[in-house]
This record gives C-alpha cells, structure tokens and sequence, in this order.
C-alpha cells in the first residue's frame, strides 16, 4: 500500500509540476539547433567543447533527425528513445544556459545586451536548473517526453517563428548567439506551447499530406542536413590538428579569433609573412614576422615588424642563419653561432 501511494504520490506531483515535453517543443528545439550549427559560426566554435565528449554530439544528431522527424509523422517514439530525448533536452538547455551566463553584462560590456534581452536566457538558466534537480531526483522521466500529433498548421508556424527570431535576434538587433538561441528555446518552451492549444480535433500531419515516398526523400535531407552542421565542428578541429604540420590549415577556422589562436599556436611553420598579421598580439605578431624573415633569409620582411628596436636588429640580420653573432643566444631557429656567423 505504501508503495502504491508513493507512485501516486510521484505521480500527481509530476502532472502539477514536472514539464512535459510535446512534439513540438523537440521539433522547434532542433529546428533551432540546426539552424545554429549550419549558419552560426561563433555556434559553431562553442560547440567544440561538446565535441570533446563524442557520444553527447552522436545524441545530438540522433535526437535532432528523431525529433523534427517525428514531427512530421505520427509514429509514436518507444522507451529508449523518449529516454534519449530526455537527455537531449536537459544537456541542451544546459548548455545555453552556461553560455548564456558567462555571456552576460557581468562578463561582457557590449553595448547590444540589454537588460530586456536577459530576460530569456534568466528563464533558460532556472529551466536548466529545474529540470537537472528533477531529474535528479528520478522525478522528470521519459513519461515528460509526450507522443502527441503536430497540425502542419501549427508546424508551419512554429518554423516560421524560429528562423524570424532568429533572422532578426542575429542580423537585425545584432545579440550575441547564446541570447537569441535562447529566445528560440523560450518561444518553444512556452509561446508556442500556448499555440498549440488552438489546435483542436484531429490534427493534419505533413506525412499525410506529401505521402510516404516523399517522406523517405525528407527524412534524407534531414539527416544530411544535421550531418553537415554538426560535421562543421569536427572538421574545424581536425583543421586545428592538421595545421600542426600544415599552418595551411589555418585559414579554415571560421572566425578571426580561432584563426588568430590556429596562427599563433603554430607560427613556426609560417613561412608567408601575411599570415602573421593573423596574429593579434603585437609582441608575437613581430616574432613571427621576425621568424618568417629568418627562414627565408630576407630582411625586407623586416619592415612588419611595429617594434623599433627588433625592426633594426632584423634589418641588420643580427641572429639569421648566415648573420653575425656574438653567442648562440644571438641565433635564431636553434642555429649555433660558430666563427660569429648563425649556422
């Protein structure tokens, strides 16, 4: 008997306080994740430190094609995926909302983040956090995860919403991604939650409507579309390795900050003088630049370097292989000084 009243005890507090989560709420949530990784770079870039953990990315891939998927379609979701795209919820809200935090006024000044636009990513953090104390507590489950129909009315809409926010939040009012992504997920979350109570009787699916032929086409879109968003992030950290041995590479990192870092954490293997001005640092923009006129033993390179006094030390070609020097710690490029001269 306790038993029993513990389970209806789980369950009355579940249906009054626990979120569910509709297929529309997965849907609008993925749409919104693809859109980010095929067209957000700076996305694209944070979403590398979730690339260290390969499995989290392959259940992002696989909840993002089972979500929009299902959408379409009225197949109903079984235990093992519905568990998986509990997951998927609580690891994506998470995120955006670490990235929403160390993205705030306290850790950035710029004059687009508004208290306004901080709103939304305030209740992506609570839902973050609510969500990770349910689930803990063996209270949130795959019973949240809810197998309903979605009007391809409603999914017309939803869709529209999601890329018009996120049109505007990044193009038009220029925030930074973490707040619009957040927009995006609030709109799921909760507008478009309310919308879809307008949506009475029997709902028109969009696989009803295109046929199941069409749907196979589709749901190979959908795949190759995820693949090649999420594709984006390994391919920037193979570039990242490959440019160990090929500063080449560099040039497919997506934004000046990474190609700066690529540039800089590999400027022994520029040999083109253009690349160090990749580098944002002065001191180690003029080392490179310095090192570059080493290896090609040419002082007109030189006159890159910004520092005055290391500017004439390399016009005299003090410390090149073939310049004068007075000790090996006058030679660059681990040469030696033998008889005066860098070798």
């Amino acid at each position: 008997m306790d038993e029993i009243n513990k389970i209806s005890w789980k369950d009355r507090l579940r249906s009054f306080f626990v979120p569910t989560f509709s297929r529309n709420y997965l849907y609008l949530t993925s749409l919104t994740l693809l859109i980010f990784s095929l067209f957000n770079d700076n996305f694209t870039v944070a979403f590398i430190f979730i690339a260290m953990f390969w499995q989290l990315v392959i259940v992002f891939e696989v909840c993002g094609v089972l979500s929009i998927y299902s959408a379409l379609t009225d197949r109903p979701m079984g235990k093992t995926t519905k568990n998986m795209m509990l997951v998927y919820v609580i690891v994506l809200n998470f995120m955006i909302a670490v990235a929403c935090f160390f993205d705030a006024t306290i850790f950035n000044s710029r004059s687009e983040i508004t208290n306004l636009s901080l709103i939304f990513p305030a209740i992506n953090v609570l839902d973050a956090i609510l969500l990770f104390l349910l689930f803990k507590g063996d209270i949130l489950t795959e019973k949240s995860i809810e197998d309903d129909k979605i009007d391809i009315v409603e999914l017309a809409i939803g869709s529209a919403a999601v890329v018009l926010i996120y049109a505007i939040g990044i193009y038009v009012w220029r925030i930074s991604w973490p707040i619009v992504f957040s927009m995006c997920v609030f709109y799921s979350g909760h507008i478009g939650e309310s919308f879809s109570g307008l949506f009475h009787g029997k709902p028109v699916l969009f696989s009803s409507v295109v046929g199941p032929k069409k749907m196979k086409v589709i749901l190979a879109a959908i795949i190759v579309l995820f693949l090649a968003g999420m594709g984006r992030t390994w391919f920037i950290i193979v570039a990242d390795k490959m440019a160990e041995k090929d500063i080449g590479w560099c040039v497919w990192m997506p934004d000046r900050d990474t190609k700066n870092a690529c540039y800089s954490a590999n400027e022994r293997l520029i040999r083109d003088p253009a690349l160090c001005e990749n580098i944002i640092d002065s001191f180690k923009r003029d080392q490179c630049s310095g090192d570059v006129a080493a290896r090609l033993n040419d002082t007109s390179i030189c006159g890159r370097i910004e520092d005055k006094t290391d500017n004439y030390l390399c016009s005299l070609k003090f410390g090149f292989i073939g310049g004068f020097c007075y000790s090996d710690i006058g030679c660059r490029n681990d040469a030696k000084c033998v008889n005066n001269i860098c070798q």
